[in-house]
């Protein structure tokens, strides 16, 4: 308990789940607005359930990623990223692009856990959620910027990108 109220000092909306095996704690655990309580023994059902409990398509379109600078950017709103003098330049939409002195294979590493970033050509980093459309030689983003598409990459970034929209396809109906 003491953990969930320091976290609620600094952070109001991260989702709190408690498991333990007894009750004692399950009514102050409102206090913490805390979101599910799991009782041991943990089964698959359970933990299901409380999963069921969560609105991940929220957190989806929260999740952050930290660079090494400290500016925290929400992965959705980057664009793509192009590698340029030893920087990464960050195009967001609805904000300035940000640079940060890193490596291209370096920010490629903080991005490849989140499975919807991928290189249509060497030293650019695109999102897919900001993905248009694909052709055999280009990549047009939501906001009209067209990039290159090499050859080389080609089959790689239509394979990702198609694997992408199914997945989402398949959220979306499972979500109905």
């Amino acid at each position: 308990m003491d953990v969930a109220y320091r976290i609620r000092e600094v952070d109001d909306h991260v989702i709190i789940a408690f498991c333990t095996s007894s009750n004692e704690f399950a009514s102050e655990s409102y206090e913490v607005n805390a979101r599910h309580y799991l009782r041991k023994p943990i089964t698959e059902e359970s933990v299901s359930g409380m999963f069921r409990r969560f609105d991940l398509d929220i957190i989806e379109k929260t999740r952050v990623v930290n660079l090494p600078d400290g500016k925290s950017i929400m992965l959705r709103k980057i664009l793509y990223s192009e590698y340029n003098n030893h920087s990464v330049i960050i195009h967001i939409s609805d904000e300035n692009s940000h640079r940060i002195r890193i490596s291209q294979g370096d920010f490629e590493k903080l991005l490849d856990v989140y499975g919807h970033f991928c290189s249509p050509y060497k030293g650019i980093t695109v999102n897919f959620y900001s993905v248009q459309s694909v052709t055999d030689d280009s990549v047009k983003l939501t906001d009209g910027t067209v990039l290159p598409l090499t050859r080389r990459r080609q089959r790689e970034f239509k394979e990702a990108y198609t694997k992408f929209k199914f997945n989402r396809m398949r959220k979306e109906v499972g979500s109905i």
